[in-house]
């Protein structure tokens, strides 16, 4: 039936294909004269005219000028620059904009009413220094297309950026030299929460950007009021920490139990395809509570405290010799991990039978190709903005041993995958194989296999479409009895939670269509969606013959305003017609969330054991 299922979607994807043509150039709106109507009427009275002005943004008024508030731009590989490769760059100018009232991707400009100025005058632009930092391209070298693309990517990759434009003018009088123009439009970055429920009062404060230099700061304090109780999460990041790219990561959070979690990352990673060395080291402690269930006593908790320390380095080579894009950005790359967890002794009388609270010492060794470029591309998981869609290729071989305990087994890992961007879409997949060694005999194996795919942008008049899909198995070969799979939420459907229900092989199946609308309130673009998802799960004696098959149907919209760092939110009702021991015909709202879907890098960097999950 799963099979059948994948057939019959794909058949409808062709279908689909041949009746609705994939449109790149830009087209007249049907809602212009709307939006002329609305905007002539709002003038009026002075109330109809604030009404407008808060819910719209005015359009300058020149009659040559499409009203158009978003275009279908071409998907496109990284500029060429030809004519000026080898030049020497002079200067580099960099100009960062407020995040309302413009747009870099049809270089409109809005009028500023009061609610623009007031948000604009509140926000504290990115330093330029920030921006610079971020560059891979320096002033008096050599101009290097491939590091300029490189150089826009990184900084349109920063959480606090909207989007990023680089141009290039020759000096006059001069035939060797030229200037880059740098411009990068920011995000309101101070995003304050509040939320109330009968049981707990909680306050957060966020900022991506702190007084414009890059650091992210996240506080939050909860009150308990059950318990009369407090909790606190305080979350510090320092990026590319003096032009290294070098960041670190303070974390500390206390739960109203007493609970702690703390840690201190300091990485660096393969941040680009160009990059030769990557580092991270990772210290934390923790404080928390499990619980076992006891065939006399019922569950029974579990006090345990641990410390863990995470080193890993690693280094890549350039394997082709050339100037080509495909020979600069396919690497050798060699990686080794060290990870320590010792446990401390508790006051409690429990009997580890599981042997899960154990000593640990993982020594892995990582060795594989990377292949990564990206290609630009709109309207996939934004609204108008900029995309960086990674493509590639992955060979991964991973290695080690694992001492739990007194006991020591070996560790072999493999790994592919790939990904296109061409005529029908992109289409990506992945591969992957680990298992452990002990004596001769293999244990906690796992074969995992997952396939993403979404089509070019579809146009219907002033609407646009996407549809992607996700199919996914997970396989696990000798695996401890306690290890099992669920369907539950983000490991297999969203709202699907199941005491009832275990496995130890899962097959999930996601198809969704996401629409983009051509309007916006307060600055949320709207995209009603609808989902179909499916699960399965079976044990090693039965197979999936016999498995039953469990699905949601969930419709939503999608708010997102590129303009703010938390981007968006979702309004959605989902559908399931039977949860193992809930009940059928189950309704659930806001459920989804549509960040299932998104973009996988080819990135080998830290080795790693397969997840099982």
């Amino acid at each position: 039936m799963f099979v059948k299922f994948i057939c019959i979607v794909l058949i409808v994807f062709l279908v689909f294909n041949n009746n609705v043509h994939c449109q790149n150039a830009p087209q007249k709106s049907d809602s212009n004269d709307i939006y002329r109507y609305l905007e002539v009427y709002s003038k009026r009275s002075k109330l109809t005219k604030m009404a407008y002005r808060l819910i719209f943004k005015s359009i300058d008024s020149n009659p040559n000028q499409s009203v158009d508030l978003i275009h279908v731009p071409k998907s496109k590989n990284l500029r060429s620059y030809k004519k000026c490769e080898g030049k020497i760059i002079r200067k580099i100018h960099i100009e960062t904009i407020d995040p309302f009232a413009y747009s870099l991707l049809d270089k409109r400009k809005y009028k500023q009413n009061m609610f623009i100025k007031l948000g604009n005058n509140a926000h504290i632009k990115s330093q330029q220094i920030t921006i610079r930092n971020l560059l891979l391209v320096k002033q008096n070298q050599r101009f290097d297309s491939l590091i300029v693309n490189e150089s826009e990517r990184l900084v349109r990759n920063q959480t606090f950026v909207q989007d990023v434009e680089i141009s290039v003018e020759r000096i006059m009088g001069t035939n060797d030299s030229v200037d880059i123009f740098i411009v990068v439009l920011d995000k309101w970055s101070l995003v304050p929460g509040f939320t109330s429920t009968n049981s707990r009062l909680k306050w957060q404060l966020t900022d991506k950007n702190i007084f414009g230099i890059g650091h992210e700061f996240h506080n939050a304090y909860t009150r308990n009021r059950q318990l009369n109780r407090n909790a606190y999460k305080v979350n510090y990041f320092i990026p590319n920490i003096n032009h290294t790219y070098l960041n670190s990561t303070i974390h500390f959070e206390v739960n109203e139990y007493k609970y702690v979690n703390a840690s201190l990352n300091i990485d660096r990673p393969f941040f680009s395809p160009l990059t030769k060395w990557a580092a991270g080291i990772k210290i934390s402690h923790q404080y928390n509570q499990d619980s076992f269930y006891y065939y006399r006593f019922g569950a029974m908790p579990y006090y345990y405290k641990f410390n863990s320390r995470d080193y890993w380095i690693g280094r890549a080579w350039q394997i082709f010799k050339g100037r080509t894009e495909n020979e600069r950005t396919t690497n050798l790359i060699l990686a080794t991990r060290f990870k320590h967890i010792k446990y401390d002794k508790t006051s409690n009388s429990f009997s580890d039978t599981l042997l899960i609270y154990l000593n640990e010492d993982l020594f892995l060794l990582g060795l594989g190709i990377s292949s990564r470029k990206y290609v630009q591309d709109h309207y996939i998981f934004g609204f108008g903005i900029t995309e960086d869609v990674p493509v590639g290729k992955i060979y991964g071989l991973t290695g080690g041993v694992q001492v739990r305990g007194a006991i020591r087994r070996s560790y072999i890992g493999l790994r592919y995958a790939t990904g296109y961007y061409n005529y029908f879409g992109y289409l990506g997949g992945q591969v992957e194989y680990g298992t452990f060694i002990h004596r001769t005999i293999f244990e906690q194996g796992i074969i995992s296999l997952s396939f993403d795919y979404f089509t070019k942008l579809l146009v219907l008049k002033n609407w646009k479409f996407r549809a992607f899909l996700r199919p996914q198995m997970l396989y696990g070969i000798h695996r401890n009895n306690f290890e099992r799979l669920t369907l539950n939420e983000a490991n297999g459907l969203d709202g699907f939670n199941s005491s009832h229900l275990f496995g130890k092989n899962r097959l999930l199946l996601n198809f969704q269509t996401q629409s983009y609308a051509p309007w916006h309130v307060f600055g949320f673009y709207f995209g009603p969606y609808v989902n179909y998802s499916m699960g399965m799960l079976s044990n090693v004696d039965t197979g999936f013959r016999k498995s039953k098959v469990y699905t949601q149907l969930a419709l939503g919209v999608l708010l997102k305003n590129e303009k703010l760092v938390f981007s968006s939110f979702q309004l959605s009702v989902s559908f399931f017609p039977l949860v193992p021991g809930v009940g059928q015909d189950i309704f659930k709202f806001n459920s989804f969330q549509t960040t299932n879907f998104g973009f996988k890098d080819f990135v080998l960097d830290k080795p790693y054991i397969a997840k099982y999950n």
